[in-house]
């Protein structure tokens, strides 16, 4: 499960080479977002899942690496680099009606800000389809597709940040 989420996950963009993050060189990073206290396993519908086990989340899962990495949960000027772990949640990505075209507001408000004071920003975005990215993608230097990797999520996105996997999975469909 791991490699095959390790092999879905598509890098969108990578300006001025931030990924993949020298593990030697972070001692504080923020992670926030909507997305990033519970990973999403899966979306609603057909592809929500029952994790065999409780699943890391992606702050866990870097804690367990990196000996000594201090993150926050709340935007720091001086931290390292800033991760922001948006999407849909399985009440929104479902197969009964259409979901918001949009991320969630207070993400994109997130986003803004961080790219504001800081220049280390990654996006990780989960989603089953496209998405709008043209109101705050021109000021993030990297972009992941994260998809729903089911319950080894956190530990593919892991390996994808620090380079033990590379994210060339590709977008099964069209985005703006």
């Amino acid at each position: 499960a791991r490699s095959m989420a390790c092999e879905s996950i598509t890098l969108l963009r990578n300006d001025d080479s931030i990924l993949p993050l020298c593990a030697s060189k972070l001692h504080r990073i923020v992670i926030a977002g909507s997305m990033s206290a519970v990973p999403p396993t899966g979306g609603g519908g057909s592809s929500f899942i029952h994790p065999r086990r409780p699943a890391a989340s992606l702050q866990q899962e870097l804690e367990s690496r990196i000996p000594g990495l201090e993150v926050e949960t709340k935007l720091d000027r001086d931290a390292d680099v800033t991760i922001i772990e948006t999407g849909f949640s399985r009440l929104l990505e479902t197969e009964a009606y259409e979901r918001p075209y949009s991320l969630p507001a207070k993400d994109i408000k997130l986003i803004r800000k961080a790219s504001g004071f800081r220049k280390k920003v990654i996006v990780i975005v989960h989603s089953g389809g496209d998405y709008e990215t043209s109101s705050w993608s021109f000021d993030v230097p990297a972009i992941i597709n994260a998809y729903y990797l089911g319950e080894t999520s956190s530990q593919a996105l892991c390996d994808v940040l620090l380079g033990d996997a590379c994210p060339s999975g590709k977008l099964p469909f069209s985005m703006a």
